[in-house]
Parts: structure tokens; C-alpha cells; sequence
């Protein structure tokens, strides 16, 4: 299976009154499927060989762990998935304490980039 791809046609803004030319913006990725957790749990307990409910413990404690990590302004390395920061964005036009919020940025680990790399890429054909 290949990690699918493909361009998008976009407008560029032009001067009031005239046609606009187009131009192909960066590839796009055109996702197969989404998994569902329960099919996801079933390939997690399929490969750990844990329970399901084991592995669903286990994966609220690490969602509660990242919380309150990262709401104490921590960085989480979690030395296999890969490290969860959080970062401070602005979600108004004014910048006020109450127009700011919280996000995440993820980095995967080094391993998982580097297996994501020497994934086939395919290109489909845009209609």
C-alpha cells in the first residue's frame, strides 16, 4: 500500500475586474481510510498481544499524563512515539490574554520518521 497524493488547482488573487490565473499548489495527501478505534485497538492488541482493555488503560493514562504535562508548559519525550510540546498560539485578531490558546506540535521519533521515508508514494490522477 502507498501513501496517495495529489495537486490541487488554486486561484491566485488577482486585481479587481480581471480573470484570475491558476497555478498547482503543493501535493495534497489523499487519505485511503480512517481508522476507527476499535479496529485500531484490535491491531494494537493483534501486535502487543495485551488486552484491549489493558491497552485502552493504558492509553487514557497516557493521554491524562500529556494533559497535565503539557499544561504545566512541559515537553513530553516519550522516547517511542515521539516528543508532545505544547505551544501558545493566537485564536483572535487582538492579542489579549483570553485570545490566546493552547495547541500541540508533535515530532515523531527519529525511527518512525525515518520509516515513513522509505514509504511507496503514489500519485492519483485529480478529475
Amino acid at each position: 500500500m502507498a501513501v496517495k497524493y495529489k495537486f490541487v488547482e488554486k486561484a491566485v488573487p488577482a486585481a479587481k475586474g480581471t480573470k484570475s490565473d491558476i497555478y498547482l499548489q503543493a501535493p495534497v495527501t489523499v487519505f485511503t481510510e480512517t481508522i476507527e478505534p476499535d479496529s485500531f485497538l484490535s491491531k494494537l492488541h493483534e501486535q502487543s498481544h495485551m488486552t484491549k482493555a489493558d491497552i485502552v488503560r493504558c492509553l487514557y493514562s497516557l493521554q491524562k499524563l500529556l494533559i497535565d504535562e503539557l499544561k504545566n508548559g512541559n515537553s513530553v519525550k516519550t522516547g517511542i512515539v515521539g516528543t508532545f510540546s505544547p505551544v501558545v498560539k493566537k485564536s483572535k485578531r487582538t492579542i489579549t490574554k483570553g485570545a490566546m490558546e493552547i495547541g500541540i506540535t508533535y515530532r515523531p521519533d527519529p525511527v518512525m520518521k525515518n520509516e515513513l521515508r522509505i514509504a511507496d508514494i503514489k500519485r492519483v490522477k485529480t478529475r
